[in-house]
């Protein structure tokens, strides 16, 4: 990840838990200040987790195409590879080939980010069963064509803040509505209003599409809430 994404080794940093020397799983963080982001990419950007598996794979001295070791390699580990200073208590359990099936069959994978336990498949049909209008569904299936990041929810309620938006996504604390043409009447527009008050007041960024705006160009603007285009190129690279 550090390879592939740029960083400084005190970016990102991983622990074994429960402990190191009974690794049953392994926690990712970022531990710079803000973060970078990369984690996020990981489950956001189809193809980021094959491309740090194949640099895995480059790194421990195994061809990621064939598994096989390419020429040069170490016996178990060595200071190209998997040993480092910071590691010394560990240099007698690590062995570069014990992960290479598992690297292997990330390799070839994709990233298909759901909500939750439920496949993104049936998340979208939940999503467009609880849409209120065939704007809200043209919306999702927009999303859908480009493989954007579906919304958490569908109309959720705020019944402190008296708010109903469209939807809504975790983890970005943004709420979205779709405006239809009845939004524009003065008196809807005022209820919008305050409603938007209540819920930036609250802590939410409010998102407004209207029937007219360009929603591919705002997909691509806030990559922050939708995340990338599926098979597409970004301008943050690799």
């Amino acid at each position: 990840m550090l390879v592939v994404f740029q960083l400084e080794a005190v970016e990102l940093e991983a622990e074994a838990l429960p402990a190191w020397y009974d690794p049953k799983r392994l926690l990712f963080f970022e531990s710079a200040e803000g973060g970078a982001g990369v984690l996020r990419r990981l489950v956001e950007e189809p193809n980021a987790l094959a491309e740090v598996s194949k640099k895995a794979l480059e790194l421990c001295h195994i061809d990621a195409m064939t598994g096989e070791d390419i020429e040069g390699a170490c016996e178990g580990a060595c200071y190209s590879c998997l040993l480092s200073y910071h590691n010394q208590r560990l240099h007698k359990f690590l062995d570069r080939r014990a992960a290479a099936g598992w690297l292997m069959e990330l390799a070839q994978s994709t990233v298909n980010d759901g909500e939750g336990s439920l496949p993104r498949a049936k998340h979208l049909r939940r999503l467009q069963a609880l849409a209120q209008s065939d704007l809200e569904r043209r919306f999702l299936t927009m999303l859908e064509a480009g493989g954007y990041r579906l919304p958490s929810e569908a109309q959720p309620l705020f019944s402190e803040l008296g708010a109903r938006p469209d939807f809504l996504y975790r983890g970005t604390s943004t709420v979205v509505y779709i405006d239809g043409p009845h939004h524009q009447y003065p008196d809807r527009a005022e209820r919008d209003s305050e409603a938007r008050r209540r819920l930036e007041d609250a802590g939410w960024e409010v998102l407004r599409l209207g029937v007219g705006d360009e929603w591919p160009l705002t997909f691509r603007e806030r990559s922050d809430i939708f995340g990338y285009q599926r098979n597409e190129p970004n301008d943050r690279g690799s």
